[in-house]
């Protein structure tokens, strides 16, 4: 890609990350950030692909996402990052372990993984903790003093919409990239290059035993609290 060209990209997305963090901004801009975010790194990675095809792609790294727990991530936690995870040629995933300690007697302990190239690694790190952000952001300012359950219900609903809007973008970017590939025989070569790279990513996460799982069903959520949430969490115009 030429400097110009990178430097539009970057300027773009400097752009972007001020609007996520201006504190007086309009709340409902949340899913639009994460799923324009996700675009632009998406045409990136092509537009890099077919500029550089004998590049090397780099190794496949699997990176821990934050410290262990003892209670395992919530639902909407885990379905999100398969989302940007997904959106970015990545697999994420959890682990588990039992460990024994002379205090607290047997233990298990959870914790999110990623595995990827850097660059995606990167790019999807920093979405999921700027979704992560924004959700709490928008649960504390909606209706205070609701309890505990519903505003994790509210966390359930934006979540949603985020994981909606991402997956729509990364399929939207990929349409028009294979309407060009038909005529244009270095987008078909970049495609292919990109599929490849994600092909190893898959092998190296089933290499080392990761298989996917079903997502467990939500509980009961309530109605009013969950579109709330994906209300908050939907699509409005960016500037």
């Amino acid at each position: 890609m030429a400097p110009v060209e990178r430097e539009r990209l970057l300027n773009k997305l400097a752009r972007l990350k001020a609007l996520s963090e201006c504190k007086t901004g309009n709340p409902n801009e949340t899913a639009t950030a994460a799923a324009a975010m996700t675009r632009l790194m998406l045409e990136y990675k092509i537009e890099v692909a077919e500029l550089e095809q004998q590049a090397a792609p780099g190794e496949v790294e699997d990176v821990p996402l934050d410290h262990q727990r003892t209670q395992p991530y919530p639902i909407w936690q885990s379905h999100l990052l398969h989302c940007l995870a997904t959106a970015n040629d990545c697999v994420s995933y959890q682990s588990t372990t039992r460990h024994w300690t002379e205090a607290d007697g047997k233990q298990k302990t959870t914790r999110l993984h990623l595995l990827g190239r850097r660059s995606d690694l990167d790019n999807t790190r920093r979405l999921f903790t700027y979704c992560l952000q924004e959700i709490e952001r928008l649960s504390q300012r909606w209706k205070p003093g609701r309890g505990k359950r519903l505003r994790g219900d509210f966390r359930v609903g934006v979540a949603e919409a985020i994981a909606g809007m991402v997956q729509e973008e990364a399929e939207a970017v990929r349409a028009e990239a294979e309407r060009r590939a038909q005529q244009d025989e270095q987008t078909s070569r970049a495609l292919a290059l990109l599929d490849r790279s994600l092909e190893e990513v898959e092998a190296a996460a089933r290499q080392i035993g990761v298989r996917e799982v079903r997502s467990r069903k939500q509980p009961n959520l309530s109605v009013e609290a969950y579109q709330a949430g994906f209300r908050a969490g939907q699509s409005v115009v960016l500037p």
